[in-house]
């Protein structure tokens, strides 16, 4: 089913017609595509890879060897990729290792300091300001689903509801899904303000990996992990 010209109700009948489908077969079969797994075990290690940036500066992870600041970039967008994920061959994990590499560069775009300390290869004075690691927190969990999604939908598999379109040339359903998604994850800045116990952003991001999840894939609260 080619879709073409699309009226903006359309798109979102079919945009949460598959956030609800991916949401029946998840609740249905938690370990179904290995995505639930997957995305807490991925948000996890961003956390702790932004807190160790923070820390210790890019080159924490590994030396950014390159000649131009380009290539820098590339290195470091490389880098970043290889300690969020821990691919195992699955399809998820594509997907996972996708977003990983999007979330970098999302990251450098988003953080002047960063971006110039890894283009000029100097491992200092690359802090990431409180909003950009909540943004990036967001982006990832959001993207990592709707990515998943786009592929289903790009590669014409009938995993969720036979009867739903099989192509979306024009993405409409895929950016509907994305914004969708970018309103519900929750962040760590939105916790932090009301927290009495003195937790840094990194610790509430981790403790709100797991609903971050539950929430981007449509699951109910305090589910089976």
């Amino acid at each position: 089913m080619l879709i073409t010209g699309l009226a903006p109700e359309e798109v979102e009948r079919l945009g949460q017609a598959y956030l609800t489908a991916l949401a029946d077969d998840l609740s249905a079969d938690p370990d179904r595509f290995g995505l639930r797994h997957s995305l807490e075990r991925a948000g996890h290690a961003l956390v702790d890879l932004l807190e160790a940036i923070n820390r210790h500066g890019p080159a924490f992870m590994a030396p950014l060897v390159g000649d131009t600041a380009e290539e820098r970039r590339d290195a470091f967008v490389a880098h970043f990729t290889n300690h969020v994920t821990d691919s195992v061959g699955l399809t998820v994990d594509a997907v996972v290792r996708q977003v990983a590499a999007d979330t970098a560069q999302t990251l450098l775009d988003q953080s002047p300091r960063l971006r110039s300390a890894v283009e000029s290869g100097v491992n200092s004075g690359a802090v990431i300001d409180n909003d950009v690691f909540c943004a990036i927190y967001n982006f990832f969990f959001a993207d990592a689903v709707t990515t998943f999604l786009r592929s289903v939908i790009a590669a014409k598999i009938t995993l969720l509801v036979p009867v739903l379109p099989a192509v979306d040339p024009a993405g409409h359903i895929a950016g509907w899904i994305a914004d969708k998604l970018t309103a519900v994850v929750p962040t760590p800045c939105q916790r932090q303000g009301t927290t009495t116990n003195g937790s840094s952003l990194a610790d509430l991001g981790r403790s709100m990996v797991k609903e971050a999840v539950e929430r981007v894939l449509g699951l109910p609260a305090g589910g089976q992990s």
